[in-house]
């Protein structure tokens, strides 16, 4: 039967046209896949067919419901035909888009579609394409317009109708049980198979090399996936009784009834800033081993107390905000700033203090709107927001808003020294070393280098003569300065080794530190940092569930992540060298390990309690 025919060679059509957007994908982004073989190219279509077959199998659906339709109309009625039109102008320009925007921004993110770019543009649409240039703008357009015409021409083709002819109901009623029956078949592809498991992302990883496991993922898959998994999360990461997750992740926070911490301060209630420094990596500085870029940064590091081992519990500052400020990671499907409402039932650094006396503030050159950022800042307790509308038009010069130049000028003329009974936490978070690394004109520290390099050195330059400016004020001996990055960090490009990647600077200083220039070696991530701060100003530190206080020996010390499917933990060996473990949350396998112990039950314990904390009815 012909209409059978159609939608079968539909199915098939379908399924072609994703399995060959792989080498297209990979294509797009040489700069990632510039080493792999053919070998490799057809290991990535075959393993992402099961994912691709059954995407097409719902993208069939419809039109098999349209057919059943057509059989007791008549098949070339002007409604079946508009209706298969307007079918297919719609998902040839969905499937486009989806394609067209895995393969633009799997260069910056490194991981296959998710909502997270929904996310971002919901929240403030100019911020979200503040990081590509307009002709990467312009290009991706032409390019999801161009596919997006060729695919309803390959189905403009396949329905082309005819005059039909008059059916008996005997036939239409066999056309239609067999649409129903090729319909039934249709589960199969979009159950994944006949096994018990459904269909999920795990189908198409086969590889030791990431890169080529999301080359294989279908993107429209991983988006409606990532779609249907944001909330729940009292159902996430089960993968134990929880006791059993309770004593598991308990181990990782033994915590005696005090802190056990050396004198670090001279004043217990200094003045405090924290700056949150966009996209950098130990990669920028030599005393981490990385190059020499941030200079002013890494001198600041090697008078102060500098974090040898210290990582970044996410991959974008909407994951790293919330770790840095309330020792709250971010699980690999969801941004913890998505969800206001379990930011206020968490405790936040800003809270703590405004509780000890201190007064809040929030400085960012952006659109504090962007990524929820607004909710996330005043929920967390912060008193003053200052962000890109506080400032005059001539100083939004950048698509993200204010360089960071005029922000620390800023700063510095609203932030004073304050009174023995009033003092201060003010929040500094940088832009200018984001993509696409705009810097003021004028400024070619590294010219001829890269974008990033010169931005990365002009955020260095403006840290660096804050810091330089505070120490020249007349309360620099009472002034505590913590200086982090936001999230895995942005040099060099293509970066593929993990620890490497989310390896990031955590540097302090000020005249209110003691015992310092001091290099710490204990292993830490982005949440440790509240709890830590909290016990240097003999506050309590127990309150912040996910961390470590960084000085307290009486405590394990260890790193951990959170990317869009994998994550990892990184510590120190009993008889030296590291112990690590790379965990796939989507393959629930570990994808590499080292050292003394395999940590990946407590990687699984860890990211179980961090859902049961994000679940309204177990929030704390």
């Amino acid at each position: 039967m012909r209409i059978l025919l159609r939608l079968v060679v539909t199915w098939l059509a379908y399924v072609a046209i994703f399995v060959l957007s792989k080498p297209l994908f990979m294509l797009l982004n040489a700069p990632v896949y510039g080493w792999v073989s053919l070998r490799d190219c057809v290991d990535v279509m075959w393993h992402g067919l099961r994912l691709d077959m059954g995407v097409a199998g719902y993208l069939t659906a419809l039109p098999a419901l349209i057919s059943i339709a057509g059989i007791w109309l008549r098949p070339a009625s002007r409604v079946v035909c508009y209706a298969y039109r307007a079918y297919f102008m719609a998902v040839s320009l969905l499937v486009s888009m989806i394609f067209t925007l895995n393969a633009a921004l799997y260069g910056f993110w490194k991981f296959p579609l998710d909502m997270t770019p929904l996310f971002y543009f919901s929240t403030s649409p100019s911020a979200a394409v503040a990081s590509v240039s307009w002709w990467f703008i312009a290009a991706w357009t032409v390019g999801m317009w161009f596919i997006s015409a060729l695919i309803y021409l390959i189905f403009r083709r396949i329905y082309i109708l005819d005059d039909g002819m008059s059916l008996s109901v005997h036939q239409r009623v066999k056309r239609t049980v067999a649409v129903v029956v090729f319909m039934g078949f249709l589960i199969i592809p979009i159950r994944g198979g006949f096994t018990v498991a459904t269909l999920n992302p795990s189908a198409a990883y086969f590889s030791q090399h990431q890169s080529l496991n999301h080359a294989a993922m279908n993107p429209a898959f991983s988006l409606l996936y990532s779609a249907t998994h944001q909330a729940d999360f009292d159902k996430m990461g089960r993968y134990y009784a929880d006791d059993e997750a309770a004593q598991l992740f308990g181990r990782l926070h033994l915590r005696a009834a005090s802190d056990s911490l050396p004198d670090m301060l001279s004043s217990l209630r200094p003045d405090i800033y924290v700056i949150i420094m966009e996209s950098f990596s130990a990669q920028l500085m030599p005393s981490l081993g990385g190059d020499s870029i941030a200079l002013g940064v890494d001198s600041i590091a090697r008078s102060g107390l500098s974090f040898t081992n210290f990582f970044a519990n996410g991959f974008r500052t909407d994951r790293g905000l919330p770790a840095i400020l309330n020792a709250l990671p971010s699980p690999p499907n969801t941004g913890v700033m998505k969800h206001p409402d379990v930011i206020e039932r968490m405790p936040s650094v800003a809270h703590e203090l405004s509780r000890a006396g201190y007064s809040t503030a929030y400085y960012y050159g952006g659109d504090v709107n962007f990524a929820n950022m607004n909710a996330f800042v005043v929920g967390s307790g912060f008193q003053k927001v200052v962000s890109d509308a506080d400032f005059p038009l001539s100083q939004r010069m950048s698509k993200w808003g204010v360089h960071d130049g005029p922000l620390f000028e800023r700063v510095a003329e609203d932030v004073k020294p304050s009174t023995e009974t009033l003092r201060h936490f003010t929040v500094i978070q940088t832009s200018s070393s984001h993509e696409p690394f705009e810097v003021p004109a004028g400024f070619a520290r590294f010219a001829g280098q890269p974008a990033s390099v010169n931005a990365f050195a002009y955020a260095d330059s403006v840290i660096t003569a804050f810091v330089d400016r505070l120490r020249d004020s007349a309360g620099w001996d009472n002034t505590l300065v913590i200086m982090v990055a936001d999230h895995w960090g942005a040099y060099p490009d293509n970066l593929e080794d993990a620890r490497a990647r989310h390896h990031i600077p955590l540097v302090m200083t000020g005249g209110a530190l003691k015992g310092v220039p001091r290099q710490v070696d204990v292993y830490g991530s982005q949440v440790d940092i509240a709890p830590t701060l909290m016990a240097m100003l003999g506050l309590d530190s127990h309150v912040f569930v996910f961390g470590n206080n960084l000085f307290d020996t009486n405590v394990p010390h260890f790193g951990i992540y959170f990317d869009s499917d994998n994550a990892g933990m990184f510590e120190a060996s009993p008889g030296g060298g590291e112990t690590y473990t790379v965990f796939n949350t989507d393959t629930d396998q570990a994808v590499t390990s080292g050292g003394s112990r395999d940590l990946t039950p407590y990687i699984k314990a860890y990211l179980q309690t961090l859902y049961d904390h994000m679940a309204p009815k177990r929030g704390q």
